[in-house]
């Protein structure tokens, strides 16, 4: 929260604040009415850069770091990819990336489309 005061456009302690925020309500509610959908934060592997290429007409979430062996290291993905869109649909940095594979994405997949090394890629990733 301090980080957000300080700097109201990083992007990653939004990200991590979301995510503690969802495990300690998750901690609240009773075991059967646990949404399991939400352990996957963890398990892709994923840490976001907050630089903002917007002025050169990049929208997109610029990837970190990448843990390995995660299903993001699996799928393809690398530390300075710019994650441009899911499932054919543009996003807008990396919370409209995490807020679709984590709510809207419709299967255990999905397709990611970055651009490497200034040149497009498509990647699919399981986030089962």
């Amino acid at each position: 929260r301090r980080a957000l005061e300080l700097d109201p456009e990083l992007t990653s302690a939004r990200t991590n604040l979301e995510q503690i925020e969802e495990a300690l309500e998750a901690r609240s509610r009773p075991k059967e009415g646990r949404d399991r959908s939400r352990r996957r934060v963890r398990e892709l592997g994923i840490r976001f850069d907050s630089t903002d290429f917007s002025y050169l007409g990049i929208e997109g979430a610029i990837v970190d770091a990448v843990k390995e062996r995660s299903p993001a290291d699996r799928g393809g993905l690398r530390e300075g990819d710019i994650i441009l869109g899911v499932d054919g649909q543009k996003i807008e940095g990396p919370q409209g990336f995490l807020k679709y594979v984590y709510e809207e994405a419709p299967g255990e997949t999905v397709q990611v489309d970055v651009l490497r090394d200034n040149r497009p890629r498509r990647l699919v990733i399981e986030i089962r």
